[in-house]
């Protein structure tokens, strides 16, 4: 998988709940608001077939309804669930420039475990801390040592901004989940098993409305 590859990401985990054709996970998506994974043109389907050429998920079966086309279920590989895992494990756990992949990763965050969320969460929480403790130490050498004006140090800032938004923010989640506040329990979804048999029971934290 390519990072990131968010739609791949998503399928894998609608297909952890188990087996689905590409109409029903793109209709799941849509009900649980990831926009993100929907795609545009052909997109989704080449996420699909990308994700079957890399035996992360297998065909299970194929019929068709009336004239309708062919439609051919999925379900996820043992190899897609450990790459599913370790995958939004990292996404979770490292900064990296794009917000928008890490919003996305924490929508389906309620795939892991509580425990192990913490865990990224804290990694994350460490290297923005380093994160920002350089951004800082650029600031000052452009300013003080440099004596540059500000309008050049003005990306820095923001970036700034941003990681001491996201920390504080990261703080209370892993201080809510340490406390136990923020949790959710690991027989969801009913009649199946997730990645790992652990994904929530309650649809609110996979559409990202847990706590509203």
């Amino acid at each position: 998988m390519a990072r990131p590859d968010l739609i791949g990401l998503a399928v894998l985990g609608v297909l952890s709940e188990g087996p689905h054709h590409p109409y029903e996970m793109q209709r799941l998506m849509v009900e649980r608001h990831k926009d993100f994974a929907i795609g545009k043109g052909r997109s989704f389907y080449d996420a699909v077939e990308r994700l079957q050429r890399l035996g992360l998920i297998e065909p299970v079966e194929t019929s068709r309804e009336g004239r309708r086309p062919e439609r051919t279920v999925y379900r996820i590989t043992e190899a897609g669930i450990e790459q599913f895992e370790v995958r939004l494990r990292a996404l979770l756990a490292t900064p990296t420039p794009d917000q928008p992949t890490f919003a996305a990763a924490v929508s389906i965050l309620g795939y892991l475990p509580p425990s192990d969320v913490l865990a990224t969460f804290r990694d994350r929480e460490v290297a923005l801390a380093g994160l920002i403790a350089q951004l800082e130490a650029q600031t000052r050498a452009l300013r003080e040592d440099l004596a540059l004006p500000r309008l050049l140090s003005l990306e820095l800032e923001v970036a700034l901004a941003w990681r001491r938004a996201e920390l504080a923010w990261l703080r209370s989640v892993v201080e809510d989940l340490r406390s136990g506040r923020l949790s959710w329990d690991a027989d969801w979804p009913p009649g199946g098993e997730s990645a790992a048999g652990r994904a929530p029971s309650d649809p609110r934290i996979l559409d990202g409305r847990e706590g509203s």
